[in-house]
């Protein structure tokens, strides 16, 4: 099961429906990429509700914040990135979600603790 293309799909959903939340499945990796999501603004806020996370979507001009994504690792073929490679694949202004040894950071997390990773998705 891929929680990560799970959980984009269901956000493009809800903001394309204007829901205000969606329930995904609860796991640690869909933890940290809420975190960071939250962390960057891209989401309100979640909340854990037994066995599932409740995700607020935030808006701006009632267009959602979160519409575009790409992925770039599936279940069944990972991409993998150096930091050279990012500098020279990625724009500067792209948001880019890593898997790395230290968590799921964003790209300018990576390239400033010079750590390369599994490309896992590119925001809007």
């Amino acid at each position: 099961m891929d929680l990560i293309g799970n959980l984009f799909s269901k956000l493009k959903q809800a903001g394309l429906s204007k829901k205000i939340s969606i329930y995904v499945e609860r796991s640690d990796l869909v933890l940290e990429v809420l975190t960071v999501l939250y962390k960057e603004g891209f989401i309100i806020g979640f909340r854990v509700i037994d066995n599932h996370f409740q995700v607020f979507l935030k808006y701006f001009e009632m267009r959602p914040v979160l519409y575009k994504f790409k992925r770039y690792s599936t279940f069944s073929k990972k991409s993998y990135y150096s930091v050279t490679k990012l500098v020279k694949v990625f724009r500067k202004s792209d948001f880019i979600l890593l898997s790395t040894t230290s968590g799921i950071v964003t790209k300018e997390y990576a390239l400033n603790y010079n750590l390369g990773g599994e490309v896992l998705v590119k925001l809007n």
